[in-house]
């Protein structure tokens, strides 16, 4: 600052306002033999500037016009040669402002702008005055990339669910996919009858039902994402999941013997048409993806595809989704073997999800 009032001269005035006292100024003179070179006025002990352009760290520069008009308010990174030329031709120039959060202070938990997150993971107990859900952004159903998970006031079993299921925001739990190891239940899902230590359901509640989020500052891949939150699950909760395959009850799709297989779709995307309740074809639909689908209804036993098709097809389905918990399999097993596709109920190895505390 010092070169740069010796550079412009009468052109510009630079004065150094502090709030520290004359005797720590006098001091820092004598300490530093550069400060005593500093033509600079200094005025100490100041309150009053400090009032009207209170900051949180300096240098805080305030850029003043010749008739009193605030002009910029900087860091000491604007401060050039180049910018003072251009505001004593009069040219319109931008410069970053400061902004000082006076908020701050590292004792109170921090809290920032969504801009600036860049990881966000966060576990909070029961809170009554916002009720319960989920969310997910982008909030389609089967998106490949997930950028923020929400659950407000929802069980760990809810919690572990959705990063097992990749299934994006589900609010069901498909309990044939689960194996709890635990000697108190009520830790994970509502008892029918309240543990002799809760006297009411809010103090069940206050014990049990969490808020949970994961936020990044752009999406991720899918399975990266909830990989990511079932480990972070396991750091936060003091619970054990992990996914692992064991022989159970599963719907297993294969090519029916005998019968044509389906041919490519002419579509290169997919194509849904409903009616009503019903979800009558699915266009252009991966194989993996019509198994993941079905295994989102929370009263089936797994579905697993074992057909091989790796191209695109159309299917018809005439599926009755309703709530999305049930499916007629006897009904979805005729429509698909008529088109070549087999479904039977069998053991077979499938990815469950064991809780352990």
């Amino acid at each position: 600052m010092d070169s740069l009032q010796r550079q412009f001269k009468d052109s510009l005035q630079v004065i150094a306002v502090t709030q520290e006292p004359q005797a720590a100024i006098e001091r820092l003179r004598q300490r530093l033999p550069w400060v005593q070179a500093v033509a600079l006025p200094f005025v100490a002990g100041d309150t009053l500037v400090y009032r009207y352009f209170t900051h949180r760290s300096v240098p805080h520069n305030v850029w003043i016009s010749p008739e009193g008009r605030v002009l910029a308010i900087t860091s000491h990174q604007e401060v050039t040669a180049a910018h003072i030329r251009s505001y004593l031709r009069r040219e319109n120039i931008s410069l970053r402002t400061k902004r000082d959060n006076m908020n701050f202070h590292w004792s109170k938990p921090y809290q920032a702008p969504d801009s600036l997150v860049v990881f966000k993971s966060s576990l909070y107990r029961y809170d009554q005055s916002i009720g319960g859900g989920l969310a997910k952004t982008p909030f389609h159903f089967f998106s490949d990339s997930v950028q923020r998970f929400l659950s407000w006031n929802n069980n760990l079993l809810k919690l572990y669910y959705n990063a097992y299921s990749r299934l994006n925001g589900s609010n069901t739990v498909n309990y044939n996919r689960v194996h709890l190891r635990t000697k108190d239940s009520s830790r994970f899902v509502r008892p029918l009858h309240l543990p002799p230590k809760y006297a009411t359901l809010y103090d069940w509640k206050k014990d049990n039902l969490y808020t949970y989020e994961l936020a990044f500052s752009r999406p991720v891949p899918s399975d990266s994402f909830f990989i990511f939150m079932l480990q972070d699950l396991n750091r936060l909760s003091g619970v054990k999941g992990t996914v692992e395959k064991r022989k159970t009850w599963c719907w297993v799709l294969t090519k029916a013997k005998g019968r044509r297989s389906l041919v490519p779709s002419k579509l290169d995307q997919l194509k849904i048409e409903s009616k009503g309740d019903t979800l009558v074809k699915v266009n252009g639909v991966k194989m993996d993806w019509l198994t993941f689908y079905l295994n989102s209804f929370s009263e089936i036993d797994p579905v697993v595809n074992l057909t091989g098709i790796a191209y695109p097809v159309d299917v018809l389905l005439n599926l009755k989704i309703g709530d999305r918990t049930k499916i007629d399999m006897t009904a979805l097993q005729k429509v698909l073997v008529a088109q070549g596709l087999q479904l039977k109920r069998k053991k077979y190895p499938f990815e469950v999800l064991v809780l352990t505390d």
